[in-house]
């Protein structure tokens, strides 16, 4: 899967510093979750079809908001925290990178499928990869409307 490149950008001086940011910016602001995208030029493990990558910092003890992507499988990892995640119909427990099995760890969503999650006690910082370039993700809400990050 993905674990080489995260483990490769977890430690890179850029994604540090942009982490801290987020969750400076997620104090300053009353949102659910903020964000950013991550360079994907030299990171190893990166499959082909994996075409933009983003960093979110996730407001505790609140629902990010239920959305989905239709033009998009989004695989996702907990880089710091723990919560819960709601993709489709079934509830789930997050486990940061490293702390518990693989199982709780990754995320696989498939396009149009309705997903949140809920960091736990202190805020939560995922990682997220896309099969869709960051300037074509689309994201619908659960009201239908449609949000381009980029």
């Amino acid at each position: 899967m993905l674990n080489d490149a995260v483990s490769d950008l977890v430690t890179r001086a850029d994604v540090v510093e942009t982490i801290a940011r987020l969750k400076s910016e997620l104090r300053a602001s009353s949102e659910p979750f903020v964000w950013s995208t991550v360079g994907l030029q030299n990171v190893a493990g990166i499959p082909a079809e994996i075409q933009s990558a983003w960093i979110f910092a996730l407001r505790a003890e609140r629902w990010s908001g239920e959305h989905y992507h239709p033009n998009s499988v989004q695989h996702m990892m907990v880089i710091d925290g723990h919560g819960r995640s709601r993709i489709g119909s079934t509830i789930g427990e997050m486990a940061a990178f490293g702390d518990g099995s693989p199982d709780n760890s990754w995320f696989v969503i498939e396009p149009g499928v309705p997903h949140e999650f809920y960091p736990i006690i202190d805020d939560m910082i995922v990682m997220s990869f896309h099969t869709a370039p960051a300037e074509a993700l689309l994201e619908v809400s659960e009201s239908g409307s449609i949000r381009q990050y980029a």
